[in-house]
C-alpha cells in the first residue's frame, strides 16, 4: 500500500507544525510559570513582599496553581513554616535532616504533608475566591492541559504541558535542596541557605537564596546589579502599570556588624532627609513586639508559668514583657542570652545600661554590645525584676517619668491592635457567614 505523496507531505507538515507549537508552548509555559512561582507563591503569598488588588491576586493564584504544586494557601503555609524552622528537625525539607532526595522531591508527595496550619495563612484565607481555589486546587492545571491539547494536539499536551511542568517542578525543588547544599554564604542566617548563580538563571532570581534568608521581606533577591533577578525586573515593570505596588525600599547592606550598619543608616537619613525608624529602640516597634506576647497568650489559653525570650538589643523582651506582665504579673519573663554577650545580665546587676567591651565575631549579627536607650532598658528591667526580684527596689528608685508614659503606651497600642483585629473578624463573620462555616477547619 502506497501513501499519496501529497497526503504524506501534508501529514508530515502538520506533525512538524504541531511539534514546533508544542516546543514553543513548553518554553513559554516554563518561563511563565517559573515567574508565577517566584512572584506569586513565594514573594507575594508567602512573604507579602509587595501589594496588589483582588483581581490580580486571583490571576496570580490561578497561574501558580497551574503548576500542580497545590494551592497557594498550602504552599504559603508550608513555606512560612520552613522559614520558622529552617534547617532544624522541624523543617519539612532540609537536606541536613531529611536527606537530599527527600528535601528535593520526596516531601511534597508525602501524604503526611497534605494537611497544613490554616492559622499561618489567615491573612489570605479570608478571601473566598482563594478558599474556592484551595478546594479545587487542580482545576487551573487541568484547564491549562486542555488548552495545550487544543492548541497543539497530543504533542502540545505531552511536551507543552507535562514536560514543562516536570521541568518547573525540578527547578523549584532545586531551591529547597541544592540552594541549601551548594553555593556561597554571604550572610550569617543560622541555616544552610546559599547563593547559587546557576540556580538564579533558570529560576528567574530565586537562586540568591542566602540573600533571601537574610532579608525575607525584600521583593528583590538579587541585591547587587550583577545578581540576575528577572522576577523583580518584571514586577517593577508591572508596578508601572499599577497591577502591583509597594515594592518596598532598596535593600542597602553595609558593614559587618550592627553598629556599622546603624551608623551608615543614620548618615543616609541625615543626607537625604529621611525618617529613621530604629529596628528595636522605638516605642511603636516595641508595641509591635508586644503583639508577639499577645499571640503567645492567645495560642496558650492555659495559665503560663514562664516565657523565655532571646535577648539581643532588648526590644523583643521589652515588648513581650510589658504586655504580658501588665495582664498577668505572675508570669515569669526569662531572658536568654549567650555567655559571650551577657548584656542584660550585666545591666540588671548594675542597675543601669552597660556596654560590653567586645563579643565574639560570630555573635555580631545576633546581639549588641549594649542594650538600647535608657527607657528601653527600664521596660525590660521592670518586666524581669518584677518576676525575679533582682534589685527591684533599685529600679523603682531609678524609674524615669517616661516609664509611666511608655509602659501603658506599649500596652494600650497592643490592646488596640487586638481589639481592631477582633472587630474586623466579627465584621467578616457577619458579611461572609457561609465562608467561615466552610473554612473553619485548620490543618496539622
Amino acid at each position: 500500500m502506497q501513501l499519496d505523496p501529497v497526503l504524506a507531505a501534508h501529514y508530515t507538515a502538520t506533525h512538524a507544525r504541531l511539534a514546533a507549537q508544542a516546543v514553543v508552548l513548553a518554553v513559554v509555559l516554563y518561563w511563565g510559570r517559573i515567574f508565577a512561582i517566584g512572584a506569586g507563591y513565594h514573594r507575594y503569598f508567602s512573604h507579602r513582599a509587595y501589594s496588589t488588588g483582588r483581581v490580580f491576586q486571583f490571576i496570580l493564584a490561578l497561574a501558580c496553581q497551574s503548576t500542580l504544586q497545590k494551592s497557594v494557601l498550602w504552599w504559603a503555609a508550608k513555606h512560612r513554616h520552613h522559614h520558622l524552622h529552617s534547617d532544624t528537625e522541624l523543617d519539612v525539607h532540609s537536606p541536613r535532616h531529611t536527606g537530599f532526595w527527600y528535601s528535593h522531591v520526596g516531601w511534597i508527595f508525602a501524604r503526611r504533608h497534605d494537611s497544613f496550619d490554616m492559622v499561618k495563612v489567615d491573612d489570605f484565607a479570608r478571601f473566598p475566591e482563594l478558599m474556592w481555589l484551595h478546594r479545587h486546587e487542580r482545576w487551573p492545571s487541568y484547564a491549562l492541559a486542555v488548552l495545550c491539547y487544543l492548541i497543539a494536539g497530543w504533542p502540545g499536551l505531552f511536551v507543552g504541558f507535562f514536560c514543562s511542568t516536570c521541568l518547573v517542578f525540578h527547578a523549584t525543588f532545586c531551591i529547597n535542596s541544592l540552594a541549601h547544599v551548594s553555593g556561597r554564604k554571604r550572610y550569617v542566617t543560622g541555616d544552610d541557605s546559599r547563593n547559587n548563580w546557576l540556580l538564579a538563571i533558570f529560576t528567574m532570581g530565586e537562586g540568591w537564596h542566602n540573600n533571601h534568608h537574610a532579608c525575607q521581606s525584600s521583593v528583590r533577591q538579587g541585591f547587587f546589579w550583577w545578581e540576575y533577578d528577572p522576577t523583580f525586573y518584571l514586577l517593577k515593570a508591572l508596578s508601572w502599570t499599577g497591577a502591583v505596588r509597594d515594592l518596598g525600599a532598596r535593600t542597602v547592606l553595609h558593614g559587618d556588624s550592627y553598629d556599622e550598619a546603624y551608623a551608615h543608616a543614620t548618615e543616609l537619613a541625615a543626607e537625604r532627609g529621611l525618617t529613621f525608624i530604629h529596628p528595636f529602640d522605638d516605642p511603636e516597634v516595641i508595641a509591635g513586639q508586644g503583639t508577639i506576647g499577645m499571640e503567645i497568650l492567645r495560642q496558650h489559653p492555659d495559665p503560663l508559668h514562664a516565657i523565655f525570650v532571646p535577648v539581643g538589643g532588648g526590644g523583643l523582651i521589652a515588648g513581650i514583657g510589658a504586655y504580658v506582665k501588665y495582664l498577668y504579673p505572675q508570669v515569669r519573663i526569662i531572658g536568654v542570652e549567650p555567655d559571650d554577650a551577657p548584656t542584660l545580665q550585666r545591666a540588671l546587676a548594675a542597675g543601669e545600661r552597660v556596654i560590653l567591651p567586645q563579643v565574639l565575631p560570630r555573635l555580631l549579627d545576633a546581639v549588641r554590645l549594649s542594650l538600647g536607650s535608657a527607657w528601653l532598658f527600664l521596660i525590660a528591667a521592670e518586666a524581669i525584676a518584677a518576676t525575679e526580684g533582682l534589685g527591684y527596689r533599685i529600679f523603682l528608685l531609678r524609674r524615669y517619668l517616661a516609664m509611666d508614659v511608655i509602659l501603658p503606651y506599649v500596652v494600650w497600642i497592643t490592646l488596640l491592635a487586638y481589639v481592631t483585629d477582633l472587630v474586623l473578624r466579627l465584621i467578616s463573620r457577619r458579611a461572609f457567614p457561609w465562608f467561615h462555616a466552610q473554612s473553619g477547619g485548620g490543618g496539622a
